[in-house]
């Protein structure tokens, strides 16, 4: 018999849009004066202060635009030193703080091509809770 497909539930509510397909998109803000993108949500626009902001769903893909090899890990994320932490440059705009997943530290580089991935953190009554990741883009 398959496997029941568990309901993926976002860990922090309000910073990941999941779709009926399982699918997901990060949400973040765009500024209706400025036009600057911004993740995560805000109520006013970090380049020009003002508070015409609305929701958008952001880009699944983007560059990696600068990283660190994290060597001692701090918080509840569920991932075992080492590994990368990056801002990505989304392809429509806006910067998202990350983890890299799927390849090794030293093979990570600036301008990189990554796609988001759900990083499953556990489980609760509502399904497998999960936070964004993102991962290369497979060639």
């Amino acid at each position: 018999m398959a496997e029941e497909t568990k309901k993926k539930v976002p860990l922090v509510k309000g910073m990941i849009k999941i779709l009926p397909d399982g699918q997901a998109n990060l949400v973040g803000m765009k500024c209706n004066s400025c036009s600057e993108i911004m993740f995560p949500k805000t109520t006013l626009c970090g380049a020009c202060g003002k508070e015409d902001v609305e929701e958008i769903d952001l880009s699944t893909r983007g560059k990696v635009w600068t990283f660190t090899t994290v060597h001692v890990s701090y918080g509840s994320i569920c991932l075992t030193p080492p590994y990368v932490a990056a801002f990505v440059e989304l392809e429509d705009g806006g910067y998202v703080y990350t983890p890299i997943l799927g390849c090794e530290p030293e093979d990570v580089k600036i301008g990189m091509d990554v796609e988001l991935e759900l990083l499953k953190t556990g489980e609760s009554e509502e399904g497998e809770t999960v936070i964004y990741a993102f991962r290369p883009v497979e060639a």
